[in-house]
This record gives structure tokens, sequence and C-alpha cells, in this order.
């Protein structure tokens, strides 16, 4: 999360927006103040332990219900195969970071 570039792009990834925004308003209040990176992740961590600790969690990977799996090595007959199969078996497959190095499936189960 530290890579929040674009806020409408941030915003757009999840559901609960109040939460995202929580998220990303530390996230540009931390950048106006200069903090480091690791600043700016201690920032954000608190905001989302404190969100869990209300029972919002902003992502299934919170409570162990999603998992990325890198997707940068699968050709494009290996990415149809997973997608067909992990389909059968999740809620949401979802292939993010435009084939670049960060490339992954987003799954929820």
């Amino acid at each position: 999360m530290y890579n929040i570039r674009l806020r409408q792009t941030f915003l757009s990834l999840y559901r609960n927006q109040s939460a995202a925004k929580e998220i990303e308003d530390v996230y540009q209040d931390s950048l106006t103040q200069g903090f480091s990176r690791s600043e700016i992740e201690t920032a954000i961590a608190r905001v989302i332990s404190s969100q869990v600790s209300r029972g919002i969690f902003i992502s299934r990977h919170l409570n162990d219900r999603g998992v990325d799996i890198r997707s940068r090595d699968m050709n494009a007959d290996e990415k149809q195969v997973f997608r067909s199969v992990a389909t059968k078996y999740a809620s949401l497959v979802l292939l993010e970071g435009s084939g670049g190095k960060n490339e992954h499936w987003h799954v929820q189960f």
C-alpha cells in the first residue's frame, strides 16, 4: 500500500471507500509532512490496525480470505488455465499489476 500514487486509482480498488480514504489520507498527510518511507508505512499500518480492531477489513488478506499469486512468469495459456480453475473455488480472481514485474493474481474466498 505504500505506493499509493493516484487517489482515484487507489480508491477504486476497494469496496469500502471510507476505509480506503482513511488510508489514502494518512499516506498523503505523511508525504506532505516529509515522512520517510518507513514512517509512512508505520502510519499506514496504524490506520489498518485501528480498522481491524473496529472489525473493518479493507482487504480479505487481513482476515485470511485472500491471497496473491505471482503471475509474471505465466504465459497466456497458463494464465487462462489458472483463471479457469481458480474461479471454480474463489469468489474473485483478479489479475493485478498490468503485466509488469509486480503482476499477480489476487484471489478471494
